[in-house]
């Protein structure tokens, strides 16, 4: 049977977590000789961990108890591939489904397949209003400013003034049009204006 890369890109994604570097967990992968596969899974781990934040924000509104940390890594990977990877919809609902064996977690295929479908029928946007219990938000256009890692590190080199730079941003947001925004800084900017 060929390994599945979803399920190793859960298990690297895992291990970054618990302490792992990338480059380290992703030498691990000895079950994958194809250097396709590899690189397959180079770019699903990347994924979620250069969007963790928000993925994580989704998979917490999403579901009533923390997931074991294997399947919320593999919902993780699927919904990396929904929001940023441009995957066909069906091949990764499907795909990172079948996963759920390939990871050992055979009992969480309906919880993954209704997370995933979940968000492609409400859309990040709604799930993130709704506080995922099913109440409707206020309508507008909302942005969930999530690159907040850039900033931080931006400022932690002195190369911006970190609360200029936030300002900024999300003035920049508000002329573009946004009616709500949501952003990491919500408690911070409240109390500088």
């Amino acid at each position: 049977m060929k390994p599945d890369a979803r399920a190793e890109a859960a298990r690297v994604v895992a291990a970054v977590f618990a302490g792992r570097a990338l480059d380290d967990a992703l030498s691990s992968m000895a079950t994958l000789q194809d250097p396709r596969d590899r690189g397959f899974v180079r770019v699903l781990a990347s994924a979620v961990l250069r969007d963790w934040r928000a993925l994580d924000a989704l998979i917490t509104r999403m579901t009533q108890r923390p997931p074991a940390p294997p399947v919320r890594a593999l919902l993780a990977v699927g919904l990396a591939q929904l929001r940023s990877l441009d995957t066909p919809e069906h091949a990764a609902v499907s795909a990172t489904v079948n996963a759920t064996r390939a990871l050992g977690q055979p009992k969480s295929r309906g919880l993954v397949n209704a997370i995933l479908r979940r968000y492609l029928r409400e859309g990040a946007d709604r799930v993130i209003l709704s506080g995922g219990k099913g109440v409707r938000g206020p309508q507008g256009t909302g942005i969930l400013v999530g690159r907040a890692d850039l900033i931080e590190a931006a400022a932690a080199n002195g190369w911006v003034d970190r609360e200029r730079i936030v300002l900024e941003a999300l003035t920049g947001i508000r002329r573009a049009g946004a009616d709500l925004i949501f952003t990491y800084y919500a408690t911070e900017v409240a109390g500088w204006l």
